[in-house]
């Protein structure tokens, strides 16, 4: 049994001997003293728990949104990597005297050539 369920157990006992006793004395007021501090801890349990399972659920969102992430950058790079060779094989046309063919393809062999 979990120690929620235990702590609920004994509070549970504790009422019935507290139905017992007489509200005006001090074993009653032991008791009640009792009963408040095991209900403190049960609360502190819940409020645990709960928390738990709100991180959970948090830690799997970031995870997903991590993946999103990583997978996006992974894509954006090949793109670039993909138009970088298309517009790389695209300006090495030659005419038949060798030259390039376009302003924008020898300004790109420019660029790639510098770096």
């Amino acid at each position: 049994m979990s120690m929620k369920t235990l702590l609920e157990v004994e509070i549970e006992d504790k009422f019935n001997k507290m139905d017992e006793l007489d509200p005006s004395t001090k074993e009653y007021a032991n008791a009640a003293d009792s009963v408040t501090k095991l209900m403190d801890r049960v609360i502190k349990i819940e409020e645990n728990e709960a928390a738990e399972a709100y991180n959970e659920k948090k830690l799997k969102e970031e995870q997903k949104s991590q993946i999103i992430k990583v997978v996006v950058d992974g894509g954006m790079k090949l793109a670039t990597l993909g138009v970088t060779v298309w517009l790389a094989l695209t300006s090495l046309k030659f005419e038949e005297n060798g030259s390039i063919t376009t302003t924008i393809g020898r300004k790109t062999l420019d660029m790639i050539f510098k770096k």
